[in-house]
């Protein structure tokens, strides 16, 4: 009887060692292939910009992922037209936007609208290095005495396709602005007065000018323009036409 569980007891002994030996094998194997991907899973996030932080993926910090990310546009800003050329408005540029106006918008013209005599000294050095053409136009307000004036002024600017990507901008980006873009909404591309009235509202924060949206529902215009000058959105009406359809005259 003893004897017998003398045997017994060595054959158990030999048992547990062996699934001991097996257990510690399978987590030795484990360890290592553990050890693998998570080397793997590392490099692989490096290379596609990303990386691990208390085992959740997160992204690496904006300046790792290019300057792109610290891209700031200026005050107000925004797309006018985007078909065959390239025109914006805003407010005034800073500093701060000039990345984004060089490496984003390639402008080749800049249309101030303002009251403004001089410029910044990092404002003019901007535009002397990229090379862009600067044009103040006059504008305090549509009480001007010389309104019509300054504002035929822009439009031959903007019907020149030659000058094209132009960026329009006054102060904030608000009035000044709003009355040349919904001008060029009006006579331009035949926009409603409704759809006018709305776009100045939301970029003036509501405080809809009456004197501002006075002045652009009654503006007209008998500026003449070469026909072959004029980007494809402009689609207004001609009034007249001379030399055999080569020059339109606004209306």
């Amino acid at each position: 009887m003893s004897l017998n569980k003398t045997l017994y007891s060595n054959s158990g002994s030999r048992s547990c060692r062996s699934i001991y030996r097996s257990l510690f094998s399978t987590l030795l194997v484990l360890s290592t292939l553990s050890h693998y991907l998570t080397c793997s899973i590392a490099k692989a996030f490096d290379k596609t910009t990303r990386s691990f932080k208390h085992g959740i993926p997160v992204s690496k910090p904006k300046q790792e992922m290019g300057q792109r990310a610290n891209y700031i546009p200026p005050l107000s800003f925004s797309p006018v037209v985007s078909t065959d050329v390239s025109l914006y408005r805003s407010g005034y540029p800073m500093p701060l936007n000039y990345a984004f106006i060089r490496d984003q918008l390639h402008l080749k013209t800049i249309i101030y609208v303002g009251e403004k005599d001089e410029l910044s000294p990092e404002y003019a050095e901007f535009l002397e290095q990229e090379r862009i053409q600067f044009h103040r136009i006059y504008m305090d307000s549509c009480r001007d005495p010389d309104i019509q004036e300054r504002m035929d002024q822009v439009l031959q600017l903007v019907l020149d396709v030659d000058n094209y990507p132009i960026l329009i901008h006054s102060n904030k980006g608000k009035h000044r602005a709003g009355v040349v873009v919904g001008i060029i909404r009006k006579l331009l591309q035949g926009w409603s007065v409704a759809g006018i009235y709305q776009e100045y509202g939301i970029f003036s924060g509501g405080l809809k000018g009456e004197v501002d949206l006075e002045f652009i529902t009654m503006f007209n215009t008998n500026l003449v323009v070469p026909r072959r000058k004029m980007p494809d959105f402009a689609t207004f009406r001609p009034a007249a036409s001379v030399e055999r359809g080569k020059v339109d005259r606004l209306h």
